[in-house]
């Protein structure tokens, strides 16, 4: 077991995660991993969201993110296509200094993670530094 899935179960979460590799089993079972100890049972209907960003915008992210949980303590907000970190083109331009904003001071109660089942990523970008 990993030391972020031995974290987890701890109830010790970050407040951003990085799943990227082309081993969706991993990325899927740790998504399920936050999930289910983030979040009870009951609240994982109105606290999980799913943001694609072939389609949605970071702001739109970073607000919700920002927006208190409906009736649970925390939120996970899943973020997929995150191609800003990689060379490839984006189909929508997205502000990266919102998201640069977010995770110099993130929520407390919400938990982004980001999936990129990609090979690798551009080691040039800065976020790749959080």
């Amino acid at each position: 077991m990993s030391d972020i899935h031995k974290k987890i179960k701890k109830k010790q979460f970050a407040p951003l995660y990085l799943l990227y590799g082309t081993e969706a089993f991993f990325i899927n079972e740790t998504i399920k991993l936050i999930t289910t100890e983030a979040l009870e049972e009951e609240d994982r209907e109105f606290n999980v969201v799913t943001y694609d960003l072939e389609e949605a915008y970071l702001e739109d992210v970073v607000e919700d993110a920002r927006t208190l949980p409906f009736f649970g303590e925390r939120k996970v907000l899943l973020i997929k296509s995150p191609l800003f970190l990689t060379s490839q083109k984006e189909k929508l331009e997205q502000n990266i200094k919102i998201l640069e904003e977010y995770i110099g001071e993130p929520s407390p109660f919400s938990i982004l993670v980001f999936v990129a089942p990609y090979e690798k990523l551009d080691e040039r970008k800065k976020l790749q530094n959080y």
